[in-house]
């Protein structure tokens, strides 16, 4: 068996591989399973009222998995998925949250998010404290050990 050795990469070019890989996972990320994922995360137990706690029936379910906004028929309040989480208000899709949580984690510099992203310095300077969050409460530091994204 023959062994191939190469050359270590430096700082810089190593940035720019990553860079270069990131840019492909939007391609690769399936918007459903994103979605899916983070509502897991966000209600293990379901889709329910933030508000009183009930279950919801099947069609509101399904609206609310949608992330469309649904009414309790219990107490009145109206809310979708996303209410009193930390996407509360966002307009960042599951895809780009994934996207940002894996180059967070890939260890991506500020210039290279915006490049990544597309998006404003304000948005790559405010979301990765939310992600740090978010990783704080749901990810491996809560004891999360599988599922498509749990390595990060």
């Amino acid at each position: 068996m023959q062994t191939t050795i190469t050359k270590p990469v430096g700082h810089r070019k190593q940035q720019e591989i990553i860079l270069s890989t990131l840019r492909s996972l939007p391609d690769l990320l399936d918007p459903e399973m994103c979605k899916t994922w983070l509502l897991s995360k966000f209600h293990p137990e379901g889709p329910a009222c933030n508000v009183c706690g009930s279950q919801l029936s099947e069609k509101c379910a399904a609206s609310f998995r949608k992330l469309s906004r649904v009414h309790c028929a219990a107490c009145g309040h109206q809310f979708n998925a996303w209410t009193g989480t930390l996407l509360q208000g966002s307009q960042i899709s599951p895809v780009d949250f994934m996207l940002i949580r894996v180059a967070l984690a890939a260890g991506l510099g500020g210039v290279g998010m915006i490049q990544l992203t597309g998006r404003t310095r304000q948005f790559v300077t405010t979301w990765p404290h939310k992600i740090q969050q978010f990783n704080e409460t749901y990810g491996e530091a809560s004891g999360e050990q599988n599922g498509p994204f749990s390595p990060l």
